[in-house]
Parts: C-alpha cells; structure tokens; sequence
C-alpha cells in the first residue's frame, strides 16, 4: 500500500489533485493533506472527491492502467 496525498488548492483547472509519496510534482507540506494508505490512485481519487467535490489523479505518477480504469468516473 501507498501513502497518497491531496493538495488542498484546486489547480486551475479547478480541481484538487492526487499525488503518491515521492512524486516530483507534489504539493509542500503545508499545502497537501494526507488521505491515508490505499492500494490504488483511484481509491485515493475517491477519498479526495468526497473532500472536495471535484479531484484528479496526477498524470506524473499514477500508473498507466489505472488511467485506463479512471476514465469511467
């Protein structure tokens, strides 16, 4: 399982994006919250929806068949 994370600003596109432990494109400490520990980005994506409303995977670091999957939400 992996650590994943939430930026609490919406990116100009207005919505709020997902980042894994370690990406290089994630948000500083202050401006991310932790969403937990979960087995793929789309659960992570899940949990940062029912924060925000609106929430997208970063297209750095969430594997390529999960974008596949993704798609259907």
């Amino acid at each position: 399982m992996k650590r994943y994370y939430v930026c609490k600003f919406p990116s100009e596109e207005g919505g709020h994006e997902v980042h894994k432990q370690g990406c290089c494109l994630i948000p500083a400490e202050g401006e991310r919250l932790f969403l937990g520990f979960m087995n793929t980005s789309n659960l992570a994506v899940i949990a940062a929806r029912n924060l925000f409303g609106v929430a997208r995977p970063c297209s750095w670091c969430c594997d390529r068949v999960e974008l596949a999957v993704r798609k259907k939400f």
